[in-house]
Parts: C-alpha cells; sequence; structure tokens
C-alpha cells in the first residue's frame, strides 16, 4: 500500500476532482484521467488520458478459457456448469462521492441459461484523485462446482495498444505447473509475439507471478496493472470465443482490438491428453474469493513505468 500512495502522490500534481451526473452515465475527472462509468450497470465503459480511451470493451468477470489439449476431460465439465457462456443478472448498483475518491460498485449473479447460477460477484471501481482507478473483485459459489478453468477479468483495448512490458515470469508462456524454466525480470515485447501456434487453437500466453503489465501503443502512452501483489496476465489478438470454436489455425479471426486477461488464478495444464491432469494443488476449487489490482494510466515519455514502483 505504502507504493501506491507514492504513485498517488506523484500523479496528484493536477489536482482536478470533479464527478458530473448524466442521465445514462457518470464522469470522473481526476487530473489528466476521465473515468466514465454506466449508470445502469457501474461498467467500466470508458478510461481516458488526455482524450485518449484505453477501453473498448468493459472489464467483465471471467471464469472461461479456451480449452487446452489437456483439458479435453474436464472441458464438458466446464460447459455443462455453463463457464463458456456466463450472463449476469445484476442485483445492485451504487455510487459514493468521498473527498479522496469516488467508488462504483456492483453486485451480480453470473450463470449460463437454463443452467443454476455459478457465482454472485461484486466488482467495485475507485476513482482517486490521482487518476489512479482500483479494481476489486469478491465472489462467492452458489453451488458445488468443478475445478474453475481459470478467475479473473476480461477487457478489451483499442488494437492500437499493440506492445507490452510487464515485470513477471517469461519470456515465454508459462502456467502456475509449467513456469519453473521462466524467470522473473522485465520483458518488453509486441503482443502478436505473444501468440503461441498450437496445431489446434487454444488457451495460450499466460505469464504468471505478474508484478506490473504495461500496454501501450507506438507514441508510448498506455495502461499500467499493478497486482497485489501479483496476477496472471495475457495480452491477445483473439477472443476466447474465437480460439474455442477454432480447429485449425486458418480459422482464426483476429479481434477489433488487444484482449486483455488480469486473472486471479489460472488452473494447471497437466498432461491429461495422453496422461494424467494436474496435481491437486493446482487445481482451482475456491468456493470464496477476492482480488484487487490497479489501473493506472501512463505516458512512458515523462514517465518511466518502472520507475513507479
Amino acid at each position: 500500500m505504502q507504493k501506491i500512495e507514492k504513485v498517488n502522490v506523484i500523479f496528484s500534481k493536477q489536482n482536478r476532482f470533479e464527478v458530473v451526473n448524466s442521465p445514462d452515465k457518470v464522469e470522473v475527472f481526476a487530473g489528466s484521467t476521465v473515468a466514465e462509468f454506466c449508470r445502469w450497470t457501474g461498467d467500466l465503459i470508458s478510461l481516458k488520458y488526455n482524450g485518449l480511451d484505453f477501453i473498448k470493451s468493459s472489464p467483465r468477470f471471467n471464469l472461461w478459457r479456451a480449452p487446452t489439449d489437456n483439458d479435453v476431460h474436464i472441458k464438458n465439465e466446464w460447459i455443462k456448469a455453463g463457464f463458456d457462456k456466463l450472463q449476469r443478472r445484476i442485483v445492485n448498483v451504487s455510487f459514493e462521492e468521498h473527498s479522496e475518491y469516488f467508488k462504483v460498485q456492483t453486485t451480480s449473479v453470473y450463470g449460463a441459461y437454463s443452467v443454476k447460477p455459478v457465482f454472485e460477484v461484486t466488482t467495485s471501481y475507485k476513482v482517486f484523485k490521482s487518476g489512479i482507478v482500483e479494481t476489486n473483485v469478491y465472489a462467492q459459489a452458489l453451488r458445488p462446482l468443478p475445478p474453475l478453468p481459470k478467475i479473473g477479468l476480461q477487457f478489451m483495448m483499442p488494437k492500437e495498444f499493440e506492445y507490452v512490458k510487464y515485470y513477471g515470469r517469461g519470456p515465454h508462456e508459462n502456467y502456475p505447473d509449467i513456469k519453473q524454466s521462466a524467470t522473473v525480470e522485465i520483458y518488453d515485447m509486441a503482443i502478436k509475439d505473444m501468440y503461441v501456434p498450437y496445431i489446434m487453437p487454444q488457451e495460450y500466453g499466460n505469464r504468471c507471478d505478474v508484478r506490473w503489465a504495461f500496454v501501450y501503443n507506438i507514441y508510448g502512452i498506455g495502461l499500467c496493472i499493478k497486482g497485489i501483489p501479483t496476477f496472471n496476465f495475457s495480452a491477445r489478438e483473439y477472443t476466447d470465443d474465437v480460439l474455442t470454436k477454432a480447429k485449425h489455425t486458418y480459422e482464426l479471426t483476429k479481434a477489433d482490438g488487444i484482449v486483455v486477461n488480469v486473472d486471479f488464478k489460472i488452473g494447471g495444464i497437466g498432461s491429461q491428453s495422453c496422461g494424467p491432469g494436474p496435481l491437486e494443488k493446482y487445481l482451482i476449487k475456491d468456493e470464496k474469493f477476492e482480488f484487487c489490482f490497479y489501473m493506472i494510466p501512463v505516458d512512458s515519455n515523462s514517465l518511466d513505468v518502472e520507475k513507479l514502483w
């Protein structure tokens, strides 16, 4: 928390802090940042920095990953539970204005059509005077479930944000049970280079133990995601739906943006295409959980993202 206070001080030099209410949205002006929320859903529908918008589609609670070759058996349980087709029913949306921040909180129930709901999820955003956005997710299972594919939030950024710099495991993809060869360092690469061309399209590109990740454009302006303390990260040119449905690489079509996954946990890979599944300690069986991270707009031309921490 001390480190984020340091960043708050750095960004609070531009101290405009104002909330503007409209019939269908709420805008929070904080320095050079403007966060826009839907009044009816509480969704973060826009996050602008000096007029540049980082959000193409709002962050949404996500349990699904495109099944790998090794998920050949467990994927049937995932589909039966409806993890691949989660819909939400909004229970409550609230807005709170404080002297140092503005808070938006939404409670929703998630489940697939014709299937019993799986989780009640409360997502909250705090927009601080500095323009930093704290994102918190608390969830509780509503019934017994199979081991989860993952737990996280997924959103889309405009496709101009085609580069990423991160502090975590790399340079190649890694997962909880296959990460020993991936060292913790600072890596900088094009998002297209995170693609792994599996013969049959599937989940790919995760990075474990990420402290922060900065997704940016050719001008060095972007969104920094800071874990509390770490998270799993991936950024892709393909949606989970496309990766799930495609049987061959030539069937893949790129999304109209960059798909960003900020995951609290992701299940192990195992070797069940021809052997045993993941060890018990790599299965996600959480019935209740909470995770948090920060979203920080950054212009790396005037502020080195590495020096924030």
